[in-house]
């Protein structure tokens, strides 16, 4: 089911762009250095939007009957969450073009898009098609980036490489080699280790 949340947007995008919830403002000054005028691009931080969010859309849906009696709208809270809206509004709309790479999915073959400034802070990325949604971990190096959606061990029968997605990798989950019918499956063991004691 597709939701409307607007904070959630801003969110995701925020992983990728770390401009996308902050205000901007880009000033304009003559050649000879003379100050001409400010461009202002107003925005609202992520966890302020949230907030809004929850305190607005608490008031989009009915109370529970028992609460019907005492339900009141408060009146000051509204028009303090529609100001701060508000500076949306105003100032000027302003692109930043962000620098957006992208790698083929291991499994479905889509294009998936990445930033620099993603890779520096996540650890894995997943798939942005959604019927495919299966996760890419980062190898990032100072001068270099690469993806993996696989562990890829050697087949105890037929000796060649055989594979699996990470995603996949949970208890009962069953697949076979890539090259032979070997069927593998994933068991789950508990064990524990004891703390050797000093004597």
């Amino acid at each position: 089911m597709a939701t409307q949340q607007s904070y959630k947007a801003i969110k995701l995008l925020s992983g990728f762009d770390d401009l996308a919830d902050k205000d901007l403002h880009l000033s304009i000054y003559s050649e000879e250095g003379e100050f001409k005028d400010t461009i202002t691009y107003n925005n609202i931080p992520i966890k302020d939007l949230n907030k809004l969010y929850n305190s607005l859309g608490s008031y989009l849906h009915l109370p529970m009957p028992k609460k019907l009696t005492s339900y009141k709208i408060n009146k000051n809270k509204i028009i303090k969450i529609f100001d701060q809206l508000n500076r949306l509004t105003t100032g000027n709309l302003m692109v930043v073009k962000g620098n957006y790479e992208f790698f083929q999915c291991e499994a479905c073959g889509k294009n998936i898009l990445y930033t620099q400034h993603y890779v520096k802070t996540n650890e894995s990325i997943t798939c942005q098609n959604d019927s495919c949604r299966i996760d890419h971990a980062i190898k990032a190096t100072e001068n270099s980036v690469s993806f993996g959606s696989k562990y890829v061990f050697e087949c105890g029968v037929c000796h060649k490489e055989a594979s699996v997605f990470f995603s996949k990798i949970e208890g009962g989950f069953k697949f076979n080699c890539d090259h032979c019918e070997t069927e593998y499956a994933f068991e789950m063991i508990l064990r524990g280790t004891p703390i050797e004691q000093e004597n």
